[in-house]
């Protein structure tokens, strides 16, 4: 009875408590801040304190290895930061914490929850909390309540391109619940292909949420999110012909790469200036930042391409100051990312980083291709397929993969160890 009761508190934890509280966190004054992180540290140590309590025995696999070290480089990379006083040492220091707590509740809450029917209860649950977070953002849209910082810089967002395809000028719309235009933009479109694989009571619940996902993507015009989830959705169908069995890292790599360029292609063209935005390339000068930042890999030493430079790597390095210029109108326009998840995982926590994450992508997709090749038609696996396909593909053109975006780097957690905890014939090795 005690274990089920663990079992429920800890979907109810991973699915709704611990996302409502990072979601939300932009909602709240700067005077409620400190609030929301000793309710984030509160909720993480009491979970971690109950799984201990009530775990008897547990099997250290591959995938707990991997997250580890991960961790590990990314709490090295807050580390060297916090002694380059580049950001505020009391940020840096609740980071830390937030970090090791978020590593060490999801650790041991998958040790007690770890079966199919409980990884697709946090799913449903995650799935329910966004939508009621896109649902209150569009209303509190609708009703003429703006965020906090859309009154910055005489609250010159720029106009929406993907509405001026459709001849109306609007400005975009940064929405009351958003830390900003690419994170809440990323959220939408993880939305967007939850809804895809859900299944409702009601049919016409998945059209209307659908809907609203499109409307809020083309109001903030987030076109990568919005093309991104479509293709992510679209590929499912067109991996469904292919030998799924053979849906190893290579394969895995070569699509990603096709479709990569396709997209690179597309952007190129220059009829796609219809959807540039103020004037800008479709890139949005992104260009300029990638070409600065791979100018400094070509120069910097062994070590620091091994190791990275450490968080906000950007400022660090000094690379920042080439093209801090693009983001003038910023409080720190040397804190601008990279506006690429491989380049900020590059440069922050170096080659090892870069390995890390290849070896887990290579073992989700093999216990994926194994139990997709069993039965394609499993929407679960489908949904991680296709959430993989998005955070790879988005994180060309943002970032998704560091503690920056705490939601996006808690939900990639949430699905490694739902796939690396998947007890079928694939199961990752060991560690004994």
């Amino acid at each position: 009875m005690k274990m089920l009761s663990l079992n429920l508190y800890n979907k109810l934890v991973l699915g709704l408590v611990l996302p409502f509280v990072i979601l939300f966190f932009v909602a709240l004054p700067t005077q409620l801040a400190m609030f929301n992180h000793l309710v984030f540290i509160a909720v993480c140590a009491s979970s971690v304190f109950l799984n201990l309590f009530y775990l008897k025995k547990f099997m250290f696999k591959k995938i707990d290895f991997l997250y580890l070290c991960l961790t590990l480089l990314i709490i090295g990379s807050l580390f060297r930061t916090l002694f380059a006083g580049i950001i505020q040492s009391s940020s840096i220091t609740l980071l830390i914490i937030k970090l090791c707590l978020l590593a060490a509740n999801i650790f041991f809450a998958f040790k007690n929850t770890s079966n199919h029917s409980d990884n697709r209860q946090i799913l449903r649950y995650l799935c329910y909390l966004l939508i009621c977070y896109v649902a209150m953002n569009f209303i509190l849209f609708v009703l003429g309540i703006q965020n906090r910082t859309q009154s910055v810089n005489g609250g010159e967002l720029g106009v929406s391109s993907l509405m001026s395809l459709i001849g109306i000028a609007h400005e975009r719309v940064l929405f009351f619940l958003a830390q900003g235009f690419q994170s809440f933009g990323f959220i939408i479109g993880l939305l967007f292909i939850y809804n895809s694989f859900m299944n409702y009571r009601l049919p016409m619940l998945k059209v209307m949420i659908s809907l609203v996902c499109l409307v809020v993507m083309i109001l903030g015009d987030v076109r990568g999110a919005l093309f991104i989830s479509l293709i992510s959705i679209a590929s499912i169908y067109l991996l469904s012909r292919i030998y799924v069995r053979q849906l190893n890292i290579i394969v895995f790599s070569g699509f990603c790469i096709v479709i990569a360029g396709l997209i690179l292609i597309v952007i190129g063209q220059a009829s796609l200036d219809v959807v540039s935005r103020d004037g800008a390339t479709v890139l949005s000068g992104r260009e300029i930042i990638w070409f600065f930042t791979i100018a400094e890999l070509s120069e910097t030493s062994l070590f620091n391409l091994i190791t990275g430079y450490g968080a906000w790597s950007q400022a660090i390095s000094g690379v920042s100051d080439n093209y801090s210029f693009i983001f003038s109108n910023w409080a720190n326009p040397e804190l601008a990312s990279y506006h690429n998840a491989y380049l900020q995982v590059l440069m922050d926590i170096g080659l090892l980083g870069v390995v890390i994450y290849f070896v887990i992508l290579k073992d989700y997709l093999s216990v994926l291709s194994y139990e997709l090749y069993s039965d394609f038609h499993n929407k679960y696996f489908k949904l991680h397929l296709a959430v993989i396909i998005y955070y790879v593909l988005f994180g060309l053109f943002d970032i998704n993969l560091l503690f920056y975006n705490q939601m996006a780097f808690y939900i990639f957690s949430l699905h490694i160890f739902m796939v690396g905890c998947t007890k079928s014939k694939a199961l990752l090795v060991t560690v004994k």
